[in-house]
């Protein structure tokens, strides 16, 4: 991948920058074991293919990619300040799951806090308030659960709640009949541990398929106009790295319209 820098960003955001491209790009132990980021895995399977057989072709503007980055200054702010009593401060987790083949996976995650005290396992992103609505998005709630299961594969703390801090980052006085705060918190049902290694077999099957099945509208974030009647698929006019070599597109005839959004032409 070439990262452009027209817009004369400084250094460490540039390399903070590429650092994000690089984590949907597979690795492997020492024993030959592939490694997957849940962030990996909870991404559309066709859209993380796109990418990854096309990284070497894809050319960015970083300045179109700082959006990537932004989220994490909250987690520079939990590394900067003293957690509080029985908190584990993003330590990165190591999980192995067999594939019903009997091939193995490692599963990597950085849950933002475990609490022992608390007993609870929590996540602080920012977001908008419109993925606030409704109770939050459901790949939230997947992540949660399977850093759930990351802490009992490392013999972790009891754990009887999950939590999800949104930090709406578009927040403002019109919105504060429904959001009085720019924060909130969501709290998350716990899965019971066997469907939640049921869920992490099904996403690794749909990472390991030979051809990846569609994307569906909502990961697509499939939106229509209410004057208009338009549809607009947000994710892949201007957040997808393999929207000009997406095959959905291009049976829509939307691969053009995709690319420029995504180039911001």
């Amino acid at each position: 991948m070439k990262l452009t820098n027209e817009a004369g960003l400084p250094g460490f955001l540039l390399r903070a920058i590429e650092k994000q491209y690089r984590q949907d790009v597979p690795e492997k132990d020492e024993q030959g074991r592939e490694i997957l980021r849940v962030s990996t895995l909870l991404k559309p399977p066709l859209a993380t293919r796109l990418y990854q057989q096309h990284v070497s072709d894809l050319e960015e503007e970083a300045g179109k990619q700082v959006f990537r980055v932004l989220g994490s200054t909250l987690h520079a702010i939990l590394a900067e300040v003293e957690p509080d009593p029985g908190d584990i401060i993003e330590k990165r987790l190591f999980g192995i799951i067999a594939m019903p083949d009997g091939r193995e996976v490692v599963i990597t995650g950085q849950p933002d806090i475990v609490s022992e005290s608390r007993a609870t396992i929590e996540d602080h992103k920012q977001c908008s308030i419109f993925s606030v609505k409704d109770a939050g998005k459901s790949e939230w709630e997947e992540q949660l659960n399977i850093y759930h299961w990351l802490v009992r594969q490392n013999n972790g703390p009891v754990i009887h709640g999950l939590t999800f801090h949104a930090y709406m980052r578009d927040w403002g006085p019109r919105y504060s009949k429904d959001f009085p705060y720019m924060y909130k918190a969501i709290p998350r049902p716990i899965w019971p541990m066997v469907k939640t290694v049921a869920f992490i077999q099904e996403r690794l099957a749909l990472y390991f398929s030979a051809t990846p099945r569609d994307c569906t509208d909502e990961e697509r974030w499939k939106k229509t106009d209410w004057k208009t009647g338009q549809v607009k698929y947000n994710r892949c006019e201007g957040y997808c790295a393999g929207a000009p070599w997406c095959p959905v597109l291009a049976r829509e005839g939307r691969n053009a319209a995709a690319k420029e959004a995504h180039d911001g032409e």
